[in-house]
């Protein structure tokens, strides 16, 4: 049997945290890995406290997690989902790097060096590979896996769509990702800007609403007020009238209802307009 490393931010409500949740579940599906965790943060995303969460694999990754420090042997293999300036080399024996780069034509050229440090790397999809290629010679194998999506969104019961809230506008674009900003030019998912666009292309519009499912780096009742506060003055200044509506969606949703959210019937597009993202995973499930 393989001892085999997944290091990454599987305990956070991230996109990296679902990425690395996805990998966990395939590792745990193979009999010849002995699978163990080092399990880190990833920004101010929050964390998972529910072991039961996700079909109870929160619980298999929280029992599987080490201390490195007590670690006297190298692992025969790891995964490690991180930037790659993050890898560490040395944690196994076989070590591969996964990552989403970044989605622009080029990356930063150190990252070439750390891919080449590594055995193989892995990354979710051509352009973040070819960002990659156009920023140096990677010599190690390159390979793009896509993420999946999470199965409920195949599936959704009617009465899980109708325990969302209904709106006061019946043509609303969701916008969901967290502020991770506080000003415009360093919010790398956009948000001042998206909100501030779509309420000059529609304004006065009494039909058009704004769904934002957002928050700033907790689901506490003190995020929720910092990000509703933080809302209003974006929409003081950007836009002129009470139209269009904005509605505020805050706190952690499970993956049926995050699925009920894309065929709400007063929902009809997604609009992401996020700069320098690694990978859209909202934009692939809906």
């Amino acid at each position: 049997m393989k001892n085999v490393i997944l290091r990454g931010p599987a305990l956070t409500q991230s996109g990296y945290g679902v990425h690395c949740r996805q990998i966990a579940k395939w590792l745990f599906s193979k009999e010849e890995f002995d699978v163990k965790f080092q399990a880190l943060p990833w920004g101010d995303t929050p964390w998972i406290l529910d072991q039961k969460a996700y079909g109870g694999i929160i619980e298999r990754i929280m029992k599987n997690t080490v201390d490195l420090s007590e670690q006297k042997e190298k692992f025969d293999m790891s995964f490690q989902l991180q930037l790659p300036n993050e890898w560490d080399p040395s944690l196994a024996k076989f070590n591969v790097g996964l990552s989403a780069c970044v989605e622009t034509d080029v990356c930063n050229p150190e990252w070439i060096q750390h891919c080449n440090r590594m055995d193989a790397v892995i990354v979710p999809s051509k352009h973040a590979a070819d960002s990659l290629k156009n920023s140096g010679k990677v010599t190690k194998p390159l390979l793009v896996v896509p993420e999946s999506f999470c199965e409920e969104i195949e599936s959704v019961e009617k009465e899980t769509i109708d325990s969302l809230p209904k709106f006061s506008t019946n043509f609303n674009f969701l916008v969901f990702g967290q502020i991770t900003g506080d000003n415009p030019l360093n919010d790398r998912k956009n948000i001042f800007f998206t909100l501030k666009w779509i309420c000059e292309t529609f304004k006065d519009d009494p039909d058009v609403g704004i769904v934002i499912k957002t928050n700033i780096g907790r689901n506490t009742s003190i995020d929720r007020k910092k990000t509703k506060d933080l809302l209003n003055i974006i929409v003081k200044e950007c836009r002129k009238s009470d139209f269009p509506k904005i509605h505020l969606l805050h706190g952690e949703m499970d993956e049926k209802h995050v699925a009920a959210l894309y065929r709400h019937p007063q929902i009809k597009a997604l609009v992401s307009l996020t700069r320098g993202e690694g990978y859209g995973l909202p934009i692939l499930e809906a």
